[in-house]
């Protein structure tokens, strides 16, 4: 349909070895994290998908096929694939500052990074982190002693340990039978929003620890 102008897109990444191959076709892009000897992280583009044509208009049935030379995982940390609505909305060094705040956590990041380009249309975010090799031999680490609340003579408790946040969403309509159920009115990307704000303020509170508690350093 030659008035159709958001268009479709597929990005492959084949990992061998420590070669990285990217296949872009449509409207999509990829972009690599390098971190450089000053710790700053750099974002390398793989490249753009090839755009395809239209009813009527020249078309390309080859995609754009770059390869890369990986090093070790804190030198290459991780692989982005996106669609064009991301690509043409936030800038591959934004890209980068955004994952500041989710080392390893590729919901929390791709979600964040399509709520930003969500205005803009449909958008698709994927992220790829690069692992280090684990050991031959890894020597059993027995977990840490679980504490015990403190409470004072009042009752009253003086610390505890934090395991879970948990937020409720639902998804569908309500169950007509149970008109009296507790109800979580939120949707699934509502939790998800609340849950990336929740660990923004537990990391910005960390960087205010003049000394980390042992159960965080742990």
């Amino acid at each position: 349909n030659p008035e159709v102008v958001e268009g479709c897109g597929a990005a492959i990444a084949l990992l061998v070895r420590d070669h990285l191959f990217v296949a872009l076709m449509g409207r999509c892009s990829a972009v690599l994290c390098e971190v450089g000897d000053d710790g700053r992280r750099i974002p390398m583009t793989l490249g753009r998908g090839v755009k395809t044509g239209c009813m009527g208009g020249p078309s390309a049935t080859s995609p754009d096929v770059l390869t890369a030379q990986l090093s070790a995982a804190d030198r290459h940390s991780f692989l982005v694939l996106t669609s064009s609505v991301i690509s043409n909305s936030i800038s591959s060094t934004e890209l980068m500052n955004i994952s500041l705040g989710y080392d390893l956590q590729p919901r929390a990041f791709c979600g964040d990074v399509a709520s930003r380009a969500a205005q803009a249309g449909p958008c698709t975010a994927v992220q790829v982190n690069f692992l280090p090799e684990a050991p031959t031999q890894v020597e059993a680490v027995p977990p840490p002693t679980k504490k015990a609340k403190v409470a004072h003579t009042s009752g009253a408790t003086q610390s505890m340990r934090l395991r879970h946040i948990l937020v409720k969403f639902h998804e569908g309509p309500k169950v007509p039978e149970e008109p009296k159920a507790k109800w979580a009115s939120r949707s699934r990307l509502d939790a998800e929003k609340i849950l990336r704000v929740a660990i923004a303020e537990i990391r910005q509170d960390r960087k205010q620890w003049k000394k980390p508690p042992k159960d965080v350093t742990e």
